[in-house]
């Protein structure tokens, strides 16, 4: 039985999560035996880290059998086996909920590590203009990827662009241990990176990142919110994330639930809207994806004021208030208590 704070059943309710949906990008893999067998899941899990894709060729034909673009790229990947099944399965997986809310003419992968998410949106989404890739390290993975992108979409690699930049460093976040440590990444890189995001108008860009670690996740929040741009983020561990939360939730909820229940109302308090899809458990229990949508109607809530490198909002103009009162005009005089009666 579902304590009574927890995610309603599907099937219960119209708004209800399914915490463990099907797999949409690759329906074969509801399938649970090919899951397993293609190290999704189930004791095979931790093979999933270090194998990859690719090494068995049947499974491979059978968890990606389709002319879909997925099961393409999926099979181009595959044959250059660069990356493991769970770092495919993953990006496309949280690409094909979010797509549709996160797409602009310019998409920012934070945190992108070997950049499947931010290439998928330049394989699959003919409105995405630019897709920029940070992260600070390059991984030797990146380029075999692209070329396996540009085998499927061929239009994709002269949309993206990977800069080695420091995600810590950026507009919009938190700079309270700046000091004390040096600049990860190249500098340059970093500098053209935060030039592109002072360049962006509100709404120009799109924000995904994918298991970005720990605080991690909410620099590339505040990156995000500062670009004034939508957002999509999977979480990766919570450590650290929820000190600013009441100690009752983190009791009753958890530290993972109160954490994104603290970023959801910081969220809404600067302008969006936001919502929570979740990704098949078989590829990560870590499988709880944050989306905010900028409310582009609503009045201008932010300011260029910047506390530790995070907005504050602006407050809402106070509407002008009722006429003030006319004194009440002076009481007759009482008679005393010896006059006339």
């Amino acid at each position: 039985m579902l304590a009574p704070w927890a995610p309603r059943a599907p099937g219960t309710h119209p708004a209800a999560m399914d915490t463990s949906p099907p797999f949409i990008a690759f329906p074969a893999l509801n399938d649970a035996a090919l899951a397993r067998r293609l190290g999704l899941g189930g004791v095979a899990a931790g093979h999933a880290r270090s194998s990859r894709l690719g090494r068995d060729t049947a499974a491979v034909s059978l968890a990606f059998p389709s002319a879909s673009p997925y099961d393409k790229l999926a099979r181009a990947v595959a044959d250059r086996r660069c990356v493991a099944p769970k770092e495919l399965v993953e990006a496309a997986e949280l690409f094909a909920r979010v797509r549709r809310r996160i797409r602009c003419a310019t998409v920012v992968d934070l945190c992108a590590g070997h950049g499947l998410l931010g290439l998928l949106f330049a394989c699959l989404e003919r409105e995405v203009e630019q897709v920029v890739l940070l992260d600070a390290q390059q991984p030797a993975a990146f380029h075999r990827l692209l070329e396996a992108t540009a085998e499927v979409a061929p239009w994709a690699a002269a949309k993206v662009s990977f800069l080695r930049a420091d995600v810590t460093a950026l507009p919009g976040a938190p700079h309270s241990d700046a000091a004390a440590r040096p600049l990860l990444g190249d500098a340059a890189d970093t500098a053209a990176a935060c030039e592109l995001l002072a360049s962006l108008a509100p709404d120009a860009a799109g924000f995904t990142a994918l298991h970005a670690c720990g605080p991690l996740t909410d620099v590339c929040l505040h990156v995000a919110a500062h670009a004034q741009g939508s957002l999509a983020l999977l979480p990766c561990c919570y450590t650290g994330t929820a000190a600013g939360t009441p100690p009752a939730l983190r009791r009753a909820l958890g530290v993972g639930w109160a954490a994104d229940v603290g970023r959801v109302y910081s969220l809404e308090r600067l302008g969006y809207t936001c919502d929570f899809a979740c990704l098949p458990r078989e590829i990560t229990p870590m499988n709880r994806a944050l989306i905010a949508v900028r409310r582009t109607k609503a009045p201008e809530l932010f300011c260029a004021v910047k506390a530790e490198g995070a907005l504050r909002p602006r407050p809402p103009p106070c509407p002008p208030g009722p006429p003030p009162a006319q004194p009440p005009p002076p009481c007759a005089a009482r008679p005393s208590a010896s006059g006339a009666r």
